[in-house]
């Protein structure tokens, strides 16, 4: 009682340091955002083409003319094409902040108070590595991300993410969705680390991603310590975090690594909702993790949906609270993709519905697949341990873990087939860490017997055997992005003046990428795409092809060339020189 009443002063204390310090700067900010919104309201209201053109003659950044076009059609776009609903969206927030000034006292004492929350909450997360037992379990994840961050090559979509996203201006990063590649807050990021003057190109291309890995098992440790014990938490992160698809994403530059980073910091504000009384303080982490999660992917609606069903069955006498929060999660959700929105359409952002028939048939495949690629073994020995788990589940009648089998065992079927889609099975990486986490808890009365040291042993052999099983199975799953890297070290020992062409259907990005990052100049090559869709793909006899290219690479599955013979082909390409 004693530790409950000191943390309960600390935490008053610096609610109230907090608000005595930054309540004037507080006043001060919004007061300045205010008139700053005015006139930029003034100014988009008088003459909207003034602010296009301050844009544009400001572009210093901009790495080709495809940058600039778009660059200049999202201005375009947000300030001129819709400027009654930037209107509109500029007065609602001169009104709030409006309001914020009049109600500074009440308003900023929750904010004081929220933010003391969140340090009291951050404090608590990282003291968990004082743990020696968590660093031994944390070693063998981030060792081996940053190994493979290392050595693997490029895969096909970080070199898209980097050549469509990351070397263009951040204003089109943020404004253009022209493929489900742009993990827009990923993007962002990555705008960041590869701005560090240290390592190579691809290397800093993955910092993101392996900071936020890092990251996110240090959550999940201090999740499930707070609600089960450290014994769970120990088996759980030392094993999802060695998961094929874990490791995988803990190094490659995509967005997948915030969604489970989001996944479970909804998840842990989940369960504060539902076992401390539905406070505003836990909704509202709860509403920022899941805001950046869609900014990260959208597909983050199914664990979001799925986490508001789970609080709705525990906590529906306070429906109208959980209403209100989530309508303000969709409004902040739809303020960051308004320049896509914007510039293309909402339909930028959703994918085609497919008929519902397929996508039921197509289930079992999908299901298969998913499986596969998130636990990287044999699917017999996975469905095993997950039937066991739940046996043991039903023997122990514990009825939230029960009710957590069932919510996020039918949620991925209800969902895949209301939205009538059939999605990569990357888009569940997140179920990862969640199956481990109901079979630690499924099996709880057993781990809780043994003794720490044991379990940690066992625990990191086991992290060592799921490493060298990624390591042995890796070059398998990424055949082709390692056959791109073959064929570019092949044509790199060029000089770099002489012209390249290159048609593929994948290849160009990865060629592009290896081109920058290697301080070779891409607009000497010509690039042609073989395929503008999956429906619409092109055969290309080389022997047509004009001789005034050193060397031109084409997808060899594509090739009907007839007379000339390639100097060099792996398993995807040939190359003619």
């Amino acid at each position: 009682m004693s530790c409950i009443y000191l943390t309960e002063i600390n935490y008053l204390c610096l609610v109230n340091g907090a608000y005595c310090l930054m309540k004037k700067g507080l006043q001060i900010f919004l007061i300045l955002l205010v008139i700053c919104q005015l006139g930029l309201l003034l100014v988009t209201i008088i003459d909207n083409n003034i602010l296009i053109n301050y844009f544009l003659s400001d572009i210093k950044g901009a790495k080709s003319l495809d940058a600039l076009n778009g660059l200049t059609s999202a201005s375009i776009a947000i300030f001129d094409a819709n400027l009654i609903f930037v209107q509109v969206l500029l007065s609602l927030f001169i009104a709030f902040f409006t309001w914020c000034i009049f109600k500074i006292g009440l308003v900023f004492r929750y904010l004081s108070s929220f933010c003391a929350y969140l340090f009291i909450g951050f404090k608590t997360v990282f003291g968990e590595l004082k743990n020696k037992y968590v660093l031994i379990l944390l070693l063998i994840p981030l060792l081996s991300s940053i190994y493979f961050g290392f050595t693997m090559p490029v895969s096909y979509d970080e070199a898209l993410t980097y050549v469509e996203f990351t070397h263009n201006p951040i204003i089109y990063c943020i404004s253009s969705y022209p493929l489900p590649n742009n993990h827009i807050f990923h993007s962002i990021l990555t705008h960041i680390s590869t701005s560090i003057p240290f390592f190579d190109l691809l290397f800093k291309l993955r910092i993101p991603s392996i900071v936020v890995s890092f990251l996110t098992w240090i959550i999940a440790f201090s999740f499930v310590k707070r609600f089960y014990s450290q014994k769970i938490a120990f088996f759980v992160i030392a094993i999802s975090s060695m998961l094929f698809m874990s490791v995988y994403y803990s190094y490659m530059s995509r967005g997948y690594a915030l969604v489970t980073l989001f996944f479970i910091i909804s998840l842990y504000a989940a369960f504060n909702i539902i076992k401390f009384g539905s406070r505003n303080r836990d909704w509202a982490i709860f509403s920022i993790s899941s805001v950046l999660g869609f900014y990260a992917i959208p597909s983050f609606l199914y664990p979001f949906l799925t986490l508001n069903l789970f609080i709705f069955i525990y906590n529906y006498k306070n429906i109208k609270q959980q209403f209100m929060f989530n309508l303000l999660i969709a409004l902040f959700t739809l303020l960051l993709y308004s320049p896509i929105i914007l510039h293309q359409g909402f339909e930028a952002l959703t994918s085609p519905a497919k008929d519902r028939l397929w996508v039921l048939s197509y289930m079992p495949i999908f299901f298969k697949d998913t499986f596969s690629e998130i636990f990287g073994m044999p699917l017999l020995i996975t469905f095993i341990i997950i039937f066991v788990a739940l046996f043991f589940a039903f023997r122990e009648r514990e009825k939230m873990t029960l009710l957590l089998w069932l919510v996020f065992g039918l949620s991925p079927v209800i969902l895949l087939i209301g939205h009538s889609v059939i999605p990569f099975p990357r888009t569940f990486v997140y179920y990862g860490f969640f199956i481990i986490f109901l079979i630690g808890i499924s099996f709880s009365k057993y781990i809780e017997k043994i003794s720490v040291k044991l379990l940690v042993g066992g625990l990191f052999i086991i992290q060592s055997i799921l490493c060298l099983n990624f390591g042995l199975n890796i070059n398998g799953y990424e055949t082709f992005n390692i056959c791109y890297k073959d064929m570019t070290d092949k044509v790199m020992d060029i000089e770099k003046e002489n012209r390249g062409y290159v048609l593929s259907g994948l290849y160009l990005d990865t060629h592009k990428f290896e081109m920058i990052s290697r301080g070779y100049n891409p607009d000497v090559v010509k690039y042609d795409r073989l395929f503008i869709s999956f429906d619409d793909i092109k055969q290309v006899n080389v022997d047509t092809i004009s001789s005034e290219y050193n060397y031109i690479i084409i997808d060899k599955d594509k090739d009907v060339t007839v007379y000339k013979k390639p100097s060099y082909s792996n398993e995807y390409l040939n190359l003619y020189k």
